[in-house]
C-alpha cells in the first residue's frame, strides 16, 4: 500500500464481478451474499488508506449499508461512505418509493457516520429510454431535501452540480441568509467544473467558505479548461481528488491520472506530497 491515498468518491460498491453486468445490479435491492462478500473483498485489496463511497438511490444505498456491515473498523482500507439520491435516478425514485424520504432518513439514523451524497442537480443528463431531460423541478425537490436532511442530522454532503452551480450557489445563499443551522457542516463539490466566477462567489460566503470542500476527477476534470484558474481560487486544504468509477480494478490507475494531472498546474507544484495533501483535506471532510 502507497502511504496517503484517499479516493474521496467513488462507487465500486457496484463493481462487476466475473461476468455480472452493472446495470443488473444497480437494479437489485439485495444482493447475493457470496456476491456481496466478493465486492467487500476486492476493496480490502485497494492498495489505497481511504475511500469515500457514495449511494445513488435507494437501492443503490441499501446495498452499500449492507457492504459497510461487513468491513471490519481494522481493515488495511478505510471506508466512508454516503447515502443519498443522485439527480439521474431522482424521477424513477418518486416512481418506485413513495416512502423515499422515510427510508432515506432511517439509513441516516442507522448509520450515524454516514454522508449524504452523491445528491444534486444535472440540467444535461437525459432518461436512457425516453431521450428527455430529467425534470429540474424534480431533481430540485430532492436535492433540497437531502440538503435539509444533512444540516438536520450535521452530516457532510456530497453534491454532483451539471451546469447548475450557480443554481446550488443561490439555493445555499438563501438558506444561509435563515440561518446558518441550515447549511450542513461540510459541503463537496464533486468533480467539479463551476465558472472561476462561480468559485469566487462561493469561497465568498465567509460564514461557511471553511466548510467548502472541491473534488476533482480525471474523468471530468481533464476536460476542463478552467481547473488552474479554480485551483489558484481554491484553498489548497480544500482541494480533495476521486475518481468517480464504479470498478474496483480501474480505481488506482485513475485516482493516479487525477494526481499527475493536479500536479502539472503551476499552482500546485510548490505542494510537497500531493498525496498526504488531499488525503488529509478528504481525512478532515469526511471526519
Amino acid at each position: 500500500m502507497q502511504n496517503y491515498i484517499f479516493d474521496s468518491h467513488c462507487h465500486i460498491q457496484n463493481s462487476s464481478i466475473d461476468d455480472t453486468d452493472r446495470d443488473t445490479i444497480r437494479n437489485e435491492l439485495f444482493l447475493p451474499n457470496d456476491y456481496t462478500i466478493a465486492i467487500v473483498n476486492k476493496i480490502k485489496s485497494l492498495p489505497l488508506n481511504s475511500i469515500g463511497m457514495m449511494g445513488t438511490s435507494i437501492e443503490d444505498s441499501i446495498r452499500m449499508a449492507n457492504m459497510i456491515d461487513l468491513l471490519d473498523d481494522d481493515s488495511s482500507i478505510k471506508v466512508y461512505y454516503g447515502f443519498g439520491i443522485h439527480p439521474w435516478f431522482c424521477e424513477n425514485t418518486v416512481k418506485t418509493h413513495p416512502d423515499w424520504k422515510e427510508q432515506l432518513e432511517n439509513l441516516l439514523i442507522k448509520y450515524p457516520k454516514a454522508t449524504i451524497g452523491e445528491c444534486g442537480l444535472d440540467k444535461v443528463a437525459r432518461n436512457r429510454t425516453t431521450k428527455k431531460i430529467f425534470s429540474m423541478p424534480i431533481q430540485t425537490d430532492i436535492f433540497e431535501f437531502q440538503f435539509q436532511l444533512a444540516a438536520k442530522y450535521k452530516r457532510p454532503i456530497v453534491i454532483h452540480s451539471v451546469k447548475t452551480v450557480g443554481k446550488i450557489f443561490e439555493y445555499i445563499k438563501k438558506q444561509l441568509s435563515i440561518s446558518i443551522d441550515n447549511i450542513p457542516p461540510k459541503i463537496m463539490f464533486h468533480s467539479y467544473c463551476g465558472s472561476p466566477d462561480i468559485t469566487k462567489s462561493l469561497l465568498n460566503l465567509s460564514p461557511i467558505r471553511e466548510r467548502l470542500y472541491f473534488g476533482l476527477s480525471y474523468l471530468v476534470n481533464s476536460r476542463i479548461k478552467s481547473n488552474e484558474e479554480n485551483l489558484k481560487l481554491i484553498p489548497k486544504d480544500r482541494i480533495m481528488i476521486e475518481t468517480d468509477f464504479h470498478e474496483i480494478d480501474d480505481v488506482p490507475e485513475f485516482i493516479g491520472k487525477i494526481h499527475d494531472l493536479l500536479r502539472s498546474f503551476d499552482c500546485l507544484k510548490s505542494v510537497d506530497d500531493l498525496y498526504k495533501l488531499t488525503y488529509d483535506n478528504a481525512y478532515n471532510f469526511f471526519n
